[in-house]
């Protein structure tokens, strides 16, 4: 699930260069990025962390994404950049984050902890996300 969202990654950027370079206003597709970025994310995060608790996800992101397009829909602010909506989400990546750090610790699947793949995922997000959500807020 990863590899998807590093191609959207690609894809968001390399629209971003295109539009840029016709002078066309690049707000809406950060706001639509922030959204699949998101998606992906919590997607990873599920399949790891969240296997039984399928109603505390459906729950959780159902409220990320209400507040985010809420934010997203206010007069004047669907061609600007949703900050609010991106800070709410790296939070929310934090959060997923010390989660997972936390089912690492208590499941104890991995002998060497530098070979899991969920660590050094949660790692990575943790560090984006804590940078992230300083400068958006």
């Amino acid at each position: 699930m990863l590899w998807y969202y590093t191609i959207a990654s690609l894809f968001s950027d390399v629209l971003g260069y295109i539009l840029k370079r016709q002078g066309i206003q690049r707000g809406l597709k950060g706001n639509i990025y922030i959204l699949v970025e998101f998606f992906f994310v919590s997607f990873f995060y599920k399949q790891h962390l969240l296997k039984k608790a399928t109603l505390f996800y459906t729950i959780l992101s159902a409220f990320t994404l209400t507040f985010a397009i809420i934010t997203l829909c206010q007069p004047g602010s669907v061609n600007e950049f949703n900050t609010y909506g991106t800070s709410i989400f790296s939070f929310v990546y934090i959060v997923y984050g010390i989660a997972g750090m936390y089912v690492l610790l208590r499941e104890q699947k991995v002998l060497y902890l530098e070979r899991s793949l969920l660590f050094w995922a949660n790692v990575a997000f943790i560090l984006y996300a804590s940078g992230n959500f300083l400068i958006m807020l």
